[in-house]
């Protein structure tokens, strides 16, 4: 698994990553995170996909 950006927000830290055909962004917030996974090419498949 690598990280292939950030996405700025006031209060959050947003990662994204990428591993083989799979796309996951962690949402953290002090002792909290969350982690949405997707596969690529369903209509996410690059860091400007998840921006949008």
């Amino acid at each position: 698994m690598r990280i292939i950006g950030y996405i700025e927000h006031p209060v959050l830290k947003i990662t994204v990553f990428k591993m083989d055909n799979k796309i996951s962004i962690k949402f953290e917030s002090g002792l909290y995170e969350q982690t949405y996974k997707f596969r690529s090419g369903d209509t996410i498949s690059n860091l400007g996909d998840v921006k949008k």
